[in-house]
């Protein structure tokens, strides 16, 4: 209340006073002075007390209109409602919302704007509350006015009296029904990146591990507890050239996609060096496809690293395996070449042909490891022992003399 209201106010209640005491005097007889004195005080006591009452009255509209104001002016929905659901009181955003007028919500129970299967999140909500603890957060399904629906976040507060029973609440709600679609959105992709069968791992800008998918503990034995925290070098087997990682790295610098095909070594395998010759085994190592790129956040600024990883260990050995074959069958094609020229004498030509298999890098051969035994019109082509014998005996040809 502003100073000239409260001035005026006091001069009104002196008015007042002063023209009930002339009064008395002009129509009253002489009263005693003692008695005189006690009806003055009464007075006084009258005029103060009504004065503080209109003055009280004063502040409490007020002070009402101003809460009243400001559960008008939120955006958030604000009402208060029974124990029943019967609403007492909605604000105009809760109007807005459900586009209703206060007269059609006051009075009625709120339930019918929640589908019948979130009803009991409510009643659930309500049974958690006690004196000692009045507030609850939940949330639920609402129909909006175009009969679509929407999800509505409530805080309640329970009101009680003196002797600790519910007689009222009050609840401040928002809809987040674009959080919620946003976190089932992303709940369905945790669920499809963790089921994946491409072994996926993110890094923060440190390259350090935070998140691995089952794929990754299944491919790499790193259960997810392992790998948090460390750095992607537990999978460098050393059988990749320095430049490998320098072109991924070149690559992040510049803010793009990496990718390759890359030999790692699962857990427990040691790293190849010179000193302890380590070798490939699909027990001990793994191909793999590599997509690997930067992440950012809406800011555009670098959060870490994604990499998905394709098992392509049975790919890359059959893809070897067809290789050796292709070049063995060029190699015994130019050996029959070779035996077939009659030209030239025929243990020339055998030495030849002998020379022709040993330039076959897949055989690891030499010259002094074969030979030739002849068993009547057969020509025998044997190896000596050696680590490659029984992968070279499981391929020689029988070879019909010329001549």
């Amino acid at each position: 209340m502003q100073r000239r209201q409260w001035l005026t106010l006091f001069s009104v209640v002196l008015v007042v006073e002063t023209g009930i005491m002339l009064g008395f005097a002009y129509l009253l007889p002489p009263l005693p002075p003692l008695l005189e004195a006690g009806l003055d005080g009464l007075l006084a006591a009258i005029l103060v007390t009504g004065l503080v009452t209109l003055i009280a009255r004063r502040i409490r509209d007020e002070a009402e209109q101003r809460y009243r104001a400001v559960v008008e002016d939120q955006t958030e929905l604000i009402c208060r409602w029974l124990p029943d659901g019967t609403l007492t009181f909605v604000n105009g955003a809760y109007c807005r919302y459900f586009q209703k007028s206060p007269e059609e919500l006051l009075g009625k129970s709120f339930m019918p704007l929640i589908p019948e299967e979130d009803q009991a999140k409510v009643e659930q909500a309500i049974a958690q509350l006690s004196p000692d603890n009045p507030l609850v957060t939940y949330s639920h399904r609402v129909y909006a006015p175009d009969g679509s629906i929407r999800w509505m976040e409530w805080t309640d507060r329970a009101l009680y009296d003196a002797k600790g029973n519910l007689v009222e609440l009050q609840s401040v709600g928002r809809d987040i029904t674009k959080q919620k679609y946003a976190e089932e959105e992303l709940a369905r992709f945790r669920q499809a990146v963790q089921n994946s069968p491409l072994a996926i791992f993110i890094t923060d800008t440190q390259y350090r591990i935070q998140y691995v998918n089952d794929a990754f503990t299944r491919i790499t034995g790193y259960a997810p507890e392992e790998a948090i925290g460390q750095n992607p070098r537990i999978l460098k087997s050393g059988f990749m050239p320095r430049s490998f990682y320098q072109e991924m790295y070149r690559a992040f610098a510049q803010g793009g996609v990496f990718r390759g095909r890359v030999l790692n070594r699962r857990k427990g395998t040691a790293v190849k060096t010179e000193q302890n010759g380590v070798e490939f085994s699909p027990q001990t190592h793994y191909w793999a496809e590599v997509n690997n790129s930067p992440i950012y956040n809406e800011r555009g600024e670098l959060v870490g690293f994604l990499s998905i990883q394709q098992e392509i260990t049975e790919q890359v050995l059959q893809e070897e395996c067809e290789r050796y074959q292709q070049e063995m069958r060029q190699r015994l094609n130019q050996v029959a070449m070779v035996l077939a020229n009659g030209t030239t004498p025929f243990e020339e030509r055998l030495k030849r042909a002998v020379a022709r298999l040993c330039e076959c890098e897949s055989l690891h051969l030499t010259g002094e490891s074969l030979w030739w035994e002849r068993e009547g019109e057969l020509f025998q082509l044997r190896g000596a022992v050696g680590d490659y014998t029984e992968d070279f005996l499981r391929r020689w040809r029988t070879l019909f003399a010329a001549e």
